[in-house]
Parts: structure tokens; sequence; C-alpha cells
């Protein structure tokens, strides 16, 4: 038996984790994508798209996050619709979003959770859940999970920028201790909030004005890239445009020696900063139930700080600051988390004879 591995493609963060372990696992699988046309998903996709247009819906929307709880008649309706994708025989199923891991319960799971902060949505009863940091695990076994159950495979991050982790660090301190010109890169989340397109316009121009170069990944929808080239081609801004998440870390890794920080809301990319030593920024408002919570364990360990206060740095003290952002987590924490979780895997699936 091989192991089924199935993917709910909302958003960046979850679908990426689970592209990651693809790319790690050396034993044939299957591979089920859910599609978004069906219609208790196209309900999710919208509200994950639409909440966060303003701060109203904003606040709604947080507030259902924070307590985790998903109406059993969703939960019941999502069952079904997933159901009829899955086949008879059983499976190893492994799933990234938590959504699909409380729904399947019952089945034989392992649950991707690769973020690094742990909110009460993430709670499920799945065999294994895989968590990036002994943090994450400490939160987890909070709320009355079982410690056997939970797995600490380190940080998932893609092993392009991994592999650029030595000389991307020394390259950014020698940038800064020339004082030459700093670059950033900004990056959208795939639901484009409006909160944080207005907080990026707005600070675009301070960095501009700060003689920084810029760089703005668009993200994957089209219309986007047309609005930010139209409103930002006069400000000199390096506006990205990617078909897919995977073209745009391939985009990144071309600039990724020249970056000094980045730009980007609290969510998957966290992992960027704490393995990667990579200084970044964070966009607020937060939303959802993991940015507030990612930011944190960024921040406690030096490497994130929020985008507001890029305004109280001078230049000089920019410098000295990203210095000092770069040092504080240089190290710290391994980047083969897909690799060892394959392994994990692979090495269960031997022992319990299903191969």
């Amino acid at each position: 038996m091989y192991p089924l591995l199935i993917q709910l493609p909302i958003g960046r963060g979850h679908p990426n984790y689970l592209n990651l372990l693809k790319k790690e696992l050396n034993l044939p699988y299957f591979y089920l994508e859910i599609p978004l046309n069906i219609s208790i998903i196209k309900l999710l996709n919208f509200l994950y798209k639409n909440s966060s247009k303003n701060l109203f819906t904003l606040s709604i929307y947080n507030q259902l996050r924070k307590k985790g709880k998903i109406p059993n008649f969703l939960i019941e309706k999502l069952k079904r619709e997933i159901k009829n994708f899955l086949p008879k025989e059983k499976y190893l199923i492994i799933v990234s979003h938590p959504i699909l891991a409380k729904i399947l319960e019952g089945e034989k799971i392992y649950y991707l959770h690769c973020e690094n902060a742990f909110p009460k949505e993430a709670i499920c009863n799945a065999e294994k859940i895989f968590v990036p940091l002994e943090i994450t695990k400490e939160k987890a076994i909070s709320y009355g999970i079982e410690k056997e159950k939970i797995i600490v495979t380190n940080l998932f991050v893609e092993e392009e920028l991994a592999n650029l982790k030595e000389l991307g660090y020394k390259e950014r301190l020698k940038r800064i201790k020339k004082r030459e010109k700093l670059s950033c890169a900004i990056f959208l989340s795939g639901a484009y909030p409006k909160v944080h397109i207005k907080e990026i316009l707005k600070y675009i121009k301070y960095l501009i004005f700060n003689n920084l170069k810029v760089f703005l990944f668009s993200g994957i929808d089209y219309s986007y890239y047309l609005y930010f080239q139209r409103k930002l081609f006069i400000e000199g801004v390096y506006v990205i445009r990617c078909r897919s998440w995977e073209e745009e870390i391939r985009k990144f890794k071309e600039i990724f020696l020249d970056i000094d920080f980045f730009i980007a809301a609290s969510h998957e990319r966290t992992n960027w900063a704490l393995g990667l030593s990579l200084p970044m920024f964070v966009l607020t408002p937060f939303i959802g139930s993991y940015a507030y919570e990612n930011y944190e364990i960024a921040k406690n360990y030096g490497v994130a700080r929020l985008l507001k206060e890029i305004k109280n740095l001078n230049k000089n003290y920019l410098y000295e600051k990203l210095f000092q952002m770069n040092k504080s987590c240089y190290n710290k924490f391994l980047t083969n988390g897909a690799k060892i979780a394959s392994e994990i895997i692979e090495r269960d699936l031997s022992n319990f004879n299903y191969l």
C-alpha cells in the first residue's frame, strides 16, 4: 500500500507544505487534489479571499477562527463532499490542512502542521502530527494532544532557498557593514487583503525615499500584477509577475543573494525568517489565527519586526537593526523538515508492511 496525499488548494501556505513533502518522498504515492468547483469548497475559498477586505469583516473573520471551532454542519457537508473522491481501499492519508485532518478523522491520518504557531483550529485527532519546532509541540500539548503523537521535524523551507542560506547571510552582512544600497522583497498573500495592499503602498514610498531597491512579488493573479505595474512604475519598483507559487520561488531564488530583508504577512513565509535568518518586517493587521503567534515567535528570536516600526529607523539605525536581526537567528534552526517527515513516513510504511 502506498500513501495517499490529499491537497486542499486554498491559499499558498498549507498547499506548499504538501508540495515540499512530495519532492522528498522516495516511494510511489497517490495524489488527490480536491476540486475548487465543488460547492462547499467554493464557499471556503470565497471566505478565504473576501473575509479580509476591510477591517469590519476582518474582525469577524479573526474572531471565528480564534475560537477554533468549525460548525458541525460544515464538517459533515465537507466530509460528504470529500469522501466522494476517496478510493475504497485503505491508505495512509497525509494532509497539510487542519480542516482535512478534522474531516478525515477515523481514517489513518498523518497531519503536516508546518506553521510555527499552533492555534486552536489546528487541534485534530491525527495519528501523527508533524510540527517544525519544540515550541510548536509544547503549544499542541497544552491543548490536550498526546505528546507521543507529535513529532518535531524542523522547518519546512524550499530547498532552492535553503541551499543559498549561508552565502545569502554572508552577502547581507557584507552590504550592511559597507553601508551599501539595500534591497527588499515584498510578498502578497493569495487572498490579496486590501488592508495589506494599502500598507504596502504606504511604506513603499518610505522605502523609495530612503533609496532602497524594492521588488514586489504580486502573486499569481494577473489583474494585481497590472494594478501594481500601473501604480508603482513611476516609483521605480520592480513588480514581478508569477504564474504559479512555484514560479515565485524560482524568481525569488534569482534575486535572493541581493535581498537584505523582506516584507510579508506572518504566515508560512515566517519560516524564511527563522530558517534563513532573513530579516522580516510583518504586515498588519494580523489576519487569521496563525499570524500573531507566528510573528511573536519570530520576534522573540529577534528576526522579525512590525512593518510600521521601519519608519522609526533612520538609515544608519536600519543598518544596525538589520545586522542584529541577521545575527540573532543565524543557524538556530534546521530547514530540512520535509526530508525528515518523508523519512519517517517511509520508515512507518516499511515497518507496518504496507509496501
